[in-house]
C-alpha cells in the first residue's frame, strides 16, 4: 500500500500574550513560506485556548492544507516550516521545551498503550535529523492537516 503524502499551503498562527520578544518575534517573521502560504497571524489572549480556537477558525474557512501553531516566545530556526512539512504527514511536532528553567523539560511525552495515564514525559535529548513517535506532545511547534482537524472537528 502506497503512503500517502500530505502537502499543500499553510496557515502561519502563533500564540502568546500582550507582552512580546523581540528576537522570538523576529524568527518567526523569518520562517521560509511557499507561495501560498499565509504569513504569521499573531494572537493575544490570556487564555491560550481560546487564541488556538480562534487560529481554528481563521484556519477552516481558508483555503490551506496545513496549519503551524507556534508559541510566541521561542526562537525558530527559518526553516522550521520546510523541516516539518518535508516529511509529508498529517501531524508533526517540533521539538519544544515548557516553560521552567529547573529541570527543562520537553512537552513532549511517550507514546502509551490507548487508555493508561498519565504519559510518561520524554527525558532524554531527541535524535537530531530524524523522526521519534510521540504518544503527546504540546502546541508550542506544531503542523497539522486540515484532514487530522476535520476528522476531530
Amino acid at each position: 500500500m502506497k503512503k500517502q503524502i500530505y502537502s499543500g499551503p499553510t496557515c502561519v498562527a502563533v500564540v502568546g500574550p500582550e507582552n512580546e520578544i523581540g528576537q522570538c518575534r523576529d524568527s518567526i517573521e523569518r520562517i521560509v513560506l511557499r507561495p501560498g502560504d499565509l504569513p504569521p497571524a499573531f494572537m493575544r489572549a490570556t487564555k491560550g485556548y481560546e487564541a488556538r480556537q480562534s487560529h481554528f477558525d481563521r484556519f477552516i474557512k481558508s483555503n490551506c492544507a496545513f496549519l503551524l501553531m507556534l508559541d510566541h516566545d521561542m526562537v525558530y530556526p527559518e526553516d522550521t516550516l520546510e523541516r516539518l512539512r518535508h516529511h509529508g504527514l498529517p501531524y508533526v511536532s517540533g521539538y519544544s521545551l515548557r516553560r521552567r528553567y529547573a529541570p527543562m523539560a520537553p512537552i513532549w511525552f511517550k507514546p502509551a498503550p490507548a487508555g493508561v495515564y498519565p504519559y510518561v514525559p520524554w527525558t532524554h535529548d531527541p535524535e537530531t535529523g530524524r523522526l521519534h513517535e510521540l504518544g503527546a506532545s504540546g502546541w508550542g511547534c506544531v503542523l497539522i492537516h486540515r484532514e487530522v482537524v476535520e476528522t476531530v472537528h
